[in-house]
């Protein structure tokens, strides 16, 4: 393996970590994970140049559709036994 593949390698996990991590709304590990970088908030993350801040500012947004599809499911099952 090489050395530019090893450095890609270690970019795509702390990127899938800090992903992962803002997905999951973990606020201490994003911190973590930003304080270990070169970059911090304004690290890129995705293939559309979004950067942990840009992530960051969707998350209410994330977080109201996936409230929003809970309840969703949560009604359609309650008519389904009615």
């Amino acid at each position: 393996m090489s050395p530019g593949t090893i450095e890609i390698d270690h970019k795509q996990k702390i990127n899938g970590n800090l992903y992962y991590a803002l997905m999951k709304g973990n606020k201490n590990r994003v911190t973590e994970l930003c304080q270990k970088i070169q970059d911090h908030a304004l690290h890129v993350i995705t293939v559309n140049d979004d950067t942990v801040l840009h992530m960051a500012t969707l998350l209410p947004y994330i977080y109201t559709i996936r409230i929003l599809n809970i309840n969703y499911r949560r009604l359609s099952y309650h008519r389904l036994l009615v």
